[in-house]
């Protein structure tokens, strides 16, 4: 039986989840049938798990571990950097994905890594939102400015508007927890800190799976532009991100093509 040496593994799936996050999903695509737009609803693959038959690759949104049969399965562990090269060569090809310039490993690339390629760092430069993108923002703007309204103890306008409206469709604090201006500041102070948490979170993981395996940097103009936007719409903008970069990969197939 061959044994697998976990610290080999291990730097195998992290030097393909920083680098080659693109190629886990046409992994997805070209071998278990997934479509784009399935692939987008289910969010970034991460590489969690390798053995000589398979690949474990779950998807961020869904949590789904989906299983990539090697066919045939690999004979030796050490084979698995160029079985993972072959088969990212034949899903690109059948999605006209560009290759590698190099069209083979370099020499240099450590003997557990699939080598990378720069259509996997290809930059994504910001686009402004749309309408319905917009809308959102501002709701979320307004939630943050009721929010600061309320702790800094100026709220007495808003709040009394909100018991006012709920008022006129016969909502009071006698009918309902969340009724009159107390109901409104009740409101306020349960979801505030959730909802922040949640708007952090979502803005971390748009750097961690999007921005860093592309190469861009949070700190830059175009990495603080998508992290504002995540923070402000949420999923919309991971949607959006990996809309323009699948546009882009197709721009740049479509180049290839000509040439």
């Amino acid at each position: 039986m061959t044994t697998i040496d976990a610290k080999s593994k291990q730097a195998t799936m992290g030097h393909m989840n920083r680098e080659h996050s693109l190629d886990l999903g046409l992994y997805l695509r070209f071998v278990n049938g997934l479509s784009a737009k399935q692939l987008a609803a289910e969010g970034a693959p991460e590489l969690v798990d390798i053995d000589l038959k398979s690949l474990y690759i779950r998807t961020a949104t869904t949590g789904t571990v989906h299983v990539v049969p090697l066919n045939p399965p690999m004979a030796a562990w050490n084979d698995r950097r160029q079985r993972l090269i072959d088969l990212a060569m034949d899903a690109r090809k059948a999605f006209g994905v560009p290759l590698p310039d190099h069209g083979a490993p370099p020499a240099a690339a450590s003997a557990g890594s699939p080598a990378g390629t720069a259509a996997d760092k290809q930059f994504v430069p910001f686009d402004p939102p749309g309408a319905f993108d917009l809308l959102v923002m501002f709701g979320v703007v307004l939630y943050f400015v009721l929010c600061g309204l309320m702790y800094a103890g100026r709220d007495e306008v808003t709040s009394n508007t909100w018991a006012k409206a709920l008022g006129a469709v016969g909502i009071t604090e006698r009918n309902f927890i969340f009724g009159g201006a107390g109901g409104f500041r009740l409101m306020l102070r349960l979801t505030a800190l959730p909802i922040l948490a949640i708007h952090v979170a979502e803005t971390w993981w748009m750097a961690r799976t999007r921005l860093h395996p592309r190469g861009m940097k949070v700190l830059s103009l175009h990495g603080l532009l998508w992290s504002s936007l995540t923070f402000l719409i949420g999923f919309g903008s991971f949607i959006r991100f990996d809309k323009l970069a699948r546009k882009q990969a197709r721009k740049a197939a479509g180049a290839t093509k000509k040439h």
